[in-house]
């Protein structure tokens, strides 16, 4: 889905004034390549008016921007693809389906300088990171010094901050 909601554009002044950012589409360009780097076939690109189409026989995984802003609608057709079997990712906010991703709305900022996954842990560049969630019977897949980066619960993934905040150094690099 690439309809982002305006109101999760972020323009960290701390990168430099010339960086517009949208969270979302630079999570989903991640998620892109890291399928292309496996192998994994890649579906198609929609916007949330032609979502209301799609049957959950379309599609094993949804890809999923904030649902800050998305209908009741919208939101029961994602559950109901959920239940029939579609795997989410999710890229920004999850409003309505928390139940889903076991989380609890958390919004903070905190310094970020370090990620671990399992025993593995790798120093980032220093940032303070937004971020939205905490788990409320999500895993902790991968996890900053006091925060979750990414939760699972069953076929649910949530990026619970944006991942040019966790490494910006590295997003910038690859520009």
């Amino acid at each position: 889905i690439t309809d982002f909601s305006v109101d999760e554009d972020r323009r960290p002044n701390e990168v430099d004034d010339l960086s517009i950012y949208n969270r979302n589409q630079t999570a989903m360009s991640v998620i892109h390549e890291v399928n292309a780097e496996m192998g994994v076939p890649q579906g198609f690109v929609m916007k949330w008016d032609s979502f209301e189409a799609l049957d959950p026989a379309d599609a094993k995984i949804l890809i999923l921007p904030s649902l800050c802003n998305v209908s009741d609608k919208t939101r029961e057709k994602i559950r109901k693809m959920y239940t029939e079997g579609c795997a989410l990712i999710a890229t920004g906010t999850v409003d309505g389906l928390e139940d889903i991703f076991k989380v609890t709305p958390a919004p903070r900022k905190s310094r970020t300088e370090m990620l671990r996954y399992r025993e593995k842990t790798e120093y980032v560049c220093p940032y303070t990171a937004e971020y939205f969630y905490e788990p409320d019977g999500a895993e902790t897949v991968v996890s900053s010094e006091e925060d979750s980066v990414i939760l699972r619960s069953g076929r649910a993934m949530l990026l619970n901050v944006s991942l040019g905040e966790v490494g910006i150094d590295t997003l910038i690099s690859r520009c």
